[in-house]
């Protein structure tokens, strides 16, 4: 039995480590029941395990081996680098480049300048020899033996079509060579499976409507605080439009652009993404029954949609910020929306409301500037039928139908007043209103005397116009029944029409308490009495 120890040797002691490791050995229960002998052996004669055989092989058969070394030299002859040596080689062998080193080393005749020794021939104030190697300034003349490796070495790291035709112009050079990376680089799928998007077309963009809402673009944007935002905009006016909707389905959004074109109009276009909503059947429908021309661009390019996918950005910022002000969701984006049609557009230099409505939307910055007022004219152009302090009759909508005395106080619109009846104020439109005598006006603070009460004429009780106070009892009315009167109006004069009154009007007024229909107990304030008395004794005197 062999044992290696390290640190072991011919000619040098036990180390104490390995003494004493070698004596647990030996004292082992296991190592006990064998007979052995402690050796050295050198390091050449151990056969360690490696991680493909337990030990190596004790010898190697030749063709094994001349068939590994092959291999290696075949994938090494594949890379070897192109020295300076064999580019001066190649190019004593190249039959053009060789024609080339003649030319400069004796003269150019002028068949060069349109044979194949163009290419050189323009160039030969800028050819120079190094060690029979032809050089263009400091960049190697390739054979052409030799441009199909300097192309591979060049595009090894698929370092793209720019890069590597910045690194060839300052290593080499010959005819061509441009076109040839060209070449390499189109039939190289790695690259072409990577490489970048074509430049985006500055002029790709839509044509402005000659009209406002000819054709709008519609998009989606959100979720924002659980709703999704449908955005619509107009492409000549830029009138925006946000319709918040709890799920983005195809019917909600034929809803939601019905409401909206039911109030702008149904525009001749519409231009959409390739969204479920806007290509389904029943959306299809909808664009045709109406009408208008549904424009979808191709997929995953936003920018067929652009002027849509613009808003939605907005939108988005603009709700954003309003986050921490108070107010729900419907309110902000009212709020956005007077705002930006009051704006006038970069695009137009005037705001959407002024290009499609043709006027500015009235918002509380108006409150800033002066107003005049105007004066109040009638749809027909006259002056107002009522002048302020002028005697009415106002219309008295209590049970009782009657009218009431009092004059104009004040005018709220063209054909609504307000009215003074006593110590009230109440609004009146000129329907309700009466022209009370053809006398001046009175002053608004003219203190009016109790509201003379016309009360409605019965219709069993026949009305006979007198040119007298008194008047005989018509035959067919009993003796108890008082006869009506014709008495001129209050505070007219005594030309004009007459209104029929009831001799119960001009009587005085009893002392003791009346009682109405309902039951009422209705007492004369004494403050009246004596007034009312004076009244009808002055009319029965006249």
């Amino acid at each position: 039995m062999y044992l290696c120890c390290l640190g072991l040797g011919p000619y040098s002691g036990i180390p104490p480590l390995a003494a004493a490791r070698m004596q647990r050995w030996v004292s082992s229960i296991i190592l006990a029941a064998y007979d052995y002998q402690i050796v050295f052996r050198s390091t050449t004669d151990h056969g360690n395990a490696d991680a493909l055989s337990r030990f190596p092989l004790e010898q190697v058969s030749s063709d094994s081996a001349g068939a590994f070394c092959h291999s290696i030299d075949l994938f090494e002859g594949a890379n070897t680098p192109i020295t300076f040596s064999d580019l001066r080689r190649e190019t004593a062998m190249d039959p053009i480049l060789s024609l080339v080193l003649q030319r400069l080393k004796e003269k150019w005749i002028d068949v060069d300048f349109v044979s194949e020794l163009a290419p050189f021939a323009k160039r030969k104030l800028e050819l120079s020899i190094d060690q029979n190697v032809l050089l263009w300034g400091r960049r190697v003349i390739v054979p052409s033996k030799l441009r199909e490796k300097v192309l591979k070495l060049l595009h090894e790291d698929h370092k793209g079509l720019s890069r590597m035709k910045s690194v060839a112009r300052s290593y080499v050079w010959w005819p061509g060579m441009d076109s040839h990376l060209d070449q390499i680089v189109k039939n190289c799928e790695s690259c072409i499976s990577t490489r970048n998007s074509p430049a985006k077309l500055k002029d790709a963009t839509w044509p402005i409507p000659a009209e406002p809402w000819s054709r709008v673009h519609v998009d989606f944007a959100g979720p924002v605080r659980g709703k999704m935002l449908l955005i619509l905009v107009d492409a000549t006016s830029k009138w925006p439009e946000v319709v918040p909707l709890s799920t983005a389905t195809t019917e909600t959004t034929i809803r939601a652009l019905r409401s909206i074109f039911a109030g702008r109009g149904i525009p001749l276009q519409l231009v959409s993404d390739n969204g479920p909503q806007f290509t389904s059947k029943e959306f299809a429908k909808f664009m045709l029954s109406n009408g208008i021309i549904h424009r979808m661009g191709a997929p995953y390019h936003p920018e067929t949609n652009g002027l849509a996918e613009r808003l939605v950005q907005t939108v988005k910022k603009s709700l954003g910020r309003m986050e921490s002000e108070p107010g729900d969701l419907m309110t902000k984006i009212n709020r956005f929306l007077l705002g930006y049609r009051n704006t006038p557009h970069s695009t137009t230099g005037q705001s959407p409301a002024i290009l499609l409505t043709n006027r500015p939307l009235r918002s509380r910055l108006d409150l800033l500037l002066p107003t005049k007022p105007k004066e109040e004219v009638s749809a027909d152009g006259s002056q107002p039928k009522f002048l302020i302090g002028q005697p009415i009759l106002s219309k008295d909508f209590r049970p009782s139908g009657s009218w009431q005395q009092g004059i104009i106080s004040k005018q709220l619109g063209k054909f609504l007043y307000e009215v003074k009846v006593g110590n009230m104020a109440m609004k009146r439109h000129v329907d309700q209103l009466l022209p009370a005598s053809n006398r001046p006006p009175l002053k608004a603070d003219t203190k009016l005397t109790p509201a003379l009460m016309i009360k409605k004429e019965k219709p069993a009780i026949p009305v006979i116009q007198l040119n007298t106070q008194l008047a005989e009892h018509p035959p067919n009315l009993p003796l108890s029944t008082p006869a009506p009167v014709e008495v001129e109006p209050l505070l007219g004069s005594s030309v004009g029409p007459t209104i029929p009154l009831s001799p119960e009007v001009n009587a005085p007024a009893a002392e003791g308490p009346t009682t109405t229909r309902y039951g009422r107990v209705i007492r004369r304030p004494l403050r009246y009495r004596d007034e009312a008395e004076d009244e009808t004794t002055g009319e029965a005197t006249q």
